[in-house]
């Protein structure tokens, strides 16, 4: 599969910050030595204002600290959008994706909006400032080598995230969806449980396969698992790093295209291989956007069901 890449006609810069060391430092340097003098108030006014969790603030820090040093300390004050776009080109040639760069940058135009309804600025300098290409990474699926290999390493998982990996593994689910998983139902003798947003295009009922009903040998009657997606999710990154499987920056190994949701295309791709139908596999993986095929009604029958959700495998 051809990997888009961004458009050449843009300009790129070599990273100015060449590691995560030299943002922590400056972090330091700003949010002790000077906050309110290069505009850190701002940042704090957003935060407390939004209740911003602490993730995301740490990621608006870490975009404010390079942009400090892109613009050599300059007052918040006097930015302007070609400020904002310097800093834009510097994450992209950092390795984002424009995506990404508008989402860390977003924070930023997030905080000073309030600044401007505040009078504090003139313009906000971090609106609209990143290009619009499409350097999308499209995912693979993860192929038998790579499942091989989790297996072998599968004792380095808590246990809790091994459960987690069948889960999405063997169903196709997304990474947030088992989270969501508090009771489990039975039809016509077969446990299922119910997944998804409650819309069209992800409500739906998954029969429990085979390769899970030994992590979920009783009825489901509270949450499936502890704590959240999110910090599970980066247990599980950092584990596919190491075994060589997802993109490893610091050590230039791995797939930037195999990931976590890699076992979604890779359910996908299984059930397809099978001659599962496609209104089936809608129904077993939800649909990632609302199309004609959705007007199934309440779907098939269980039985049919976990026919073909134990074509996924594990």
């Amino acid at each position: 599969m051809t990997e888009q890449r961004p458009n050449r006609n843009i300009v790129m810069h070599e990273p100015i910050i060449r590691s995560e060391d030299d943002i922590k430092i400056l972090d330091s340097y700003l949010t002790v030595s000077r906050p309110a003098r290069n505009g850190f108030s701002i940042l704090k006014t957003w935060f407390d204002h939004r209740s911003i969790t602490k993730y995301v603030r740490s990621d608006a820090e870490q975009a404010w600290s390079l942009l400090v040093r892109l613009t050599q300390d300059k007052p918040y004050e006097k930015l302007t959008r070609a400020d904002g776009r310097l800093l834009a080109q510097e994450l992209i040639a950092q390795g984002l994706t424009s995506k990404t760069a508008k989402k860390k940058i977003g924070h930023l135009r997030a905080a000073f909006n309030i600044a401007k309804q505040e009078g504090k600025i003139a313009i906000n300098p971090f609106e609209d400032v990143v290009p619009s290409i499409d350097d999308s990474l499209r995912r693979v699926p993860l192929d038998d080598s790579d499942m091989n290999c989790v297996r072998a390493s599968f004792d380095l998982l808590r246990v809790s995230d091994q459960h987690l990996w069948v889960w999405l593994a063997t169903t196709g689910m997304r990474l947030d969806e088992p989270f969501h998983i508090t009771n489990d139902k039975i039809e016509n003798g077969i446990r299922y449980v119910i997944v998804g947003k409650k819309t069209q295009s992800s409500l739906r009922r998954v029969p429990i396969p085979e390769s899970v009903l030994s992590f979920a040998q009783s009825s489901i009657t509270k949450p499936l698992f502890e704590g959240n997606a999110e910090t599970a999710g980066k247990r599980i990154r950092y584990f596919l790093r190491k075994l060589g499987i997802s993109y490893d920056r610091s050590k230039g190994t791995g797939d930037p295209s195999k990931v976590i949701h890699s076992l979604r295309h890779r359910a996908k791709d299984k059930l397809r291989a099978a001659g599962c139908p496609l209104e089936v596999q809608y129904e077993l993986l939800g649909h990632e956007e609302v199309t004609v095929a959705s007007g199934y009604g309440r779907g098939h029958q269980m039985n049919v069901l976990k026919r073909w959700v134990d074509e996924i495998g594990y």
